[in-house]
């Protein structure tokens, strides 16, 4: 039961990404089942993956649903050294090739863009990358070992105009 919880649950995730429609159709327990997934899921993750853990809970009673949010680098080390995740959910293509020695089969059910976020009311008006440069902005960055810091990195060396750095990381 578990090993097709696990399949119906990775599904459900790739469903409901691609479509908004969490696919919860499939049917898999048994009266008197009951087995608990273990989903291991980029932090990024932390708000949409429990909107479709209550949807499939529901929908197969006996299967509860356990996540680890951590980052998927840490996440990834802990899988390769053993840790039980039926399901990984990572936020970086190289954090999921790193995890295929125990989780081979994988699926790219969504992906980022670069965004800079700014407040509505500020003394500076940003339009475009170069308006980092600005004298006396401040601005921050993702570290660069997470996802969002290696996407903020490629993008910031391929546009090659801003030459202020970040205050943090």
């Amino acid at each position: 039961m578990k090993r097709k919880a696990t399949l119906c649950f990775a599904s459900c995730i790739v469903g409901y990404c691609r479509s908004l429609n969490s696919g919860l159709n499939a049917t898999f327990s048994q009266a008197g089942e009951s087995a608990t997934l273990t989903v291991f899921a980029a932090s990024s993750l932390n708000v949409t993956f429990p909107l479709i853990q209550a949807q499939f809970e529901k929908k197969h009673p006996g299967v509860k649903v356990q996540f680890s949010f951590l980052s998927s680098s840490v996440l990834a080390n802990q899988i390769v050294a053993g840790a039980p995740a039926d399901v990984f959910a990572s936020a970086s293509e190289k954090d999921m090739a790193t995890a295929k020695v125990r989780v081979p089969v994988s699926s790219l059910f969504a992906a980022n863009r670069i965004v800079v976020a700014f407040p509505k009311t500020g003394k500076f008006e940003i339009n475009k990358l170069v308006d980092l440069n600005k004298p006396g902005l401040k601005w921050i960055q993702c570290t660069h070992t997470a996802p969002c810091g290696a996407v903020a990195d490629a993008s910031l060396a391929s546009f090659r105009k801003v030459t202020s750095k970040p205050v943090s990381y």
